[in-house]
């Protein structure tokens, strides 16, 4: 051994070297020396595993600890907007069995309505196919021939007409300014229609509701005068049967059983008699007709009136009217209505304007016969113009007829779906509750899991420490090339048993002994 140092000092050095312990090893026992080296690299993977598990898991717990805070003010907050949800499912199936109601009895009156419209569309057919006629032998008699005027073409043939004569021209302007003046006001026109068809079907919900409220009032208060109604007529029949009985009078009989005169036997029979004539159907209709009598009371009937206003004008009333029209107004029917009402209008302004002190005054100066056919033409354009609304409100009579059968599919859908709502909502908001009372045991087993990830997490970094690394420390290095080399040093020590030499049949031992001298000394 040889060194470079500065003020070096060594004392004197022994040594002993010997083979004694190679010889006491049994090399055919080193094999699973390398198969230990495998199992030890496992070990080691697995506890760093281990270890990185432990901490995400601690770390998690932490994380879930903090938010767990979170999570049960979440909880109560979804157990109060569940309680709500459950609460407006409720008033919302209530309002849905309102409306099925309502719906039903807009379907049934507009459907009544409907089956008059083949009978006015086809009078006032037979109405204008008559002014045609007449117009045509006019102008047959004036000397105009003129081909057969339809509905469809008459405008065609008097515009023809009024071209071949004299100052024709008047007309034709005149027609362009006011159908100009006309068609610039149509969006004008279209919001005084959609405005007067809102108060047209406004009106028809509201009846419709208002029928339903009347009857919800007036079952009410049918109720509520039952008892004095039916208290009254018991004291007509127990007077009745007292008398035919004992021949007393409820005074004197109800003075005898008070001063023990009647037996108890007569007393059940009296009183029996009496629930029988109570229960006779001449009784319960003599019930129900005073009950009809004081409902149809002047008193009775405003009370009925001034409830069911009252009732109406509540804002959930209200609502359920406002969604209604909305829903009405929002649909095709209705907007095909006020397109055909507004066209309708635009014509019969025309028409008025066609007709006016202006116009005519306009067509003073045109020849007679032209001013004739020109008057002729504005009369059959007046009718025409009524002609084509009363088409239009009859096809939407018949469309709103349509569209009240849909309302009223739908409204039976909704409160089909309404009520299986109502229900699911109350199973929620009952689930919520047991989440909810469930949540401050939660908590209190996240919290001990986290302080156990920790008492883990802390224990196996020991274990890891304290021992596996310690083991594999001491297992460091090649041990398939230590393991080679140890069997060859226990065999070769187990041969060299002499320095100098000594028979086979004798055993030995080599020590050898190494002295240094001492160094800077």
């Amino acid at each position: 051994i040889t060194a470079n140092a500065k003020d070096f000092e060594l004392g004197m050095t022994v040594t002993v070297a010997t083979n004694e312990i190679f010889s006491e090893l049994d090399s055919n026992k080193l094999n699973s020396i390398g198969d230990l080296s495998d199992s030890l690299g496992e070990l080691t993977d697995a506890m760093d595993k281990l270890m990185d598990g432990s901490s995400q898991l601690y770390d998690g717990l932490c994380t879930l600890l903090d938010k767990s805070g979170e999570l049960v003010s979440g909880i109560d907050k979804l157990a109060e907007g569940s309680l709500q949800l459950k609460n407006g499912a409720q008033e919302l199936d209530g309002g849905a069995s309102q409306l099925q109601s309502g719906a039903a009895e807009l379907y049934n009156g507009l459907n009544t309505l409907a089956s008059n419209n083949d009978s006015l569309n086809g009078g006032a057919q037979q109405v204008f196919e008559t002014l045609l006629s007449t117009a045509q032998t006019q102008l047959s008699e004036a000397g105009l021939d003129v081909p057969a005027m339809t509905i469809s073409n008459y405008a065609d043939v008097l515009n023809s007409v009024i071209s071949s004569l004299d100052e024709t021209s008047v007309y034709n302007t005149a027609l362009n300014t006011v159908t100009n003046a006309v068609e610039a006001k149509r969006d004008y026109i279209r919001q005084q229609v959609t405005e007067a068809v809102r108060e047209q079907v406004l009106s028809g919900v509201t009846d419709a509701v208002r029928a339903q409220v009347e009857t919800q009032v007036t079952d009410a208060a049918r109720e509520q005068i039952r008892p004095q109604v039916e208290a009254a007529v018991r004291e007509t029949v127990a007077a009745q049967v007292i008398s035919s009985a004992t021949g007393m009078d409820k005074a004197s009989y109800d003075a005898a059983v008070a001063g023990g005169l009647v037996d108890e036997n007569t007393q059940a029979a009296v009183n029996a008699a009496i629930d029988s004539a109570m229960a006779s159907e001449d009784t319960l209709a003599s019930i129900e007709s005073n009950i009809d009598a004081q409902l149809n009371s002047e008193t009775a009937q405003s009370s009925i009136a001034a409830n069911t206003d009252a009732q109406i004008n509540t804002d959930e009333v209200q609502a359920i009217i406002s969604a209604n029209l909305e829903a009405k107004m929002s649909g095709d029917e209705i907007s095909g209505l006020i397109e055909q009402n507004t066209e309708a209008q635009v014509q019969k302004a025309i028409s008025e304007n066609m007709a006016g002190d202006e116009v005519q005054s306009k067509l003073a100066a045109a020849s007679e016969g032209a001013k004739k056919v020109i008057s002729l033409k504005s009369s059959l354009d007046s009718y025409n113009a009524f002609y084509l609304g009363l088409q239009t409100y009859t096809a939407g009579v018949a469309q709103a007829a349509e569209g009240a059968g849909s309302l009223k599919s739908g409204v039976d859908e909704l409160k089909t779906g309404t009520g299986k709502l109502s229900s699911g909502a109350s199973e929620l908001y009952d689930g919520i509750l047991t989440l909810k009372n469930g949540a401050p045991a939660l908590v209190d087993g996240i919290t001990q899991l986290r302080d156990g990830s920790m008492e883990l997490s802390d224990g196996l970094k020991k274990f890891n420490e304290e021992g596996v690394q310690k083991l594999v420390d001491a297992f460091d290095g090649e041990l398939s090339g230590l393991t080679s080399r140890l069997r060859a040093v226990c065999d070769v020590s187990k041969n060299y048993r002499s320095f100098s030499g000594i028979s086979e049949d004798m055993s030995g031992q080599v020590k050898f002994i190494y002295r240094t001298e001492s160094i800077g000394e």
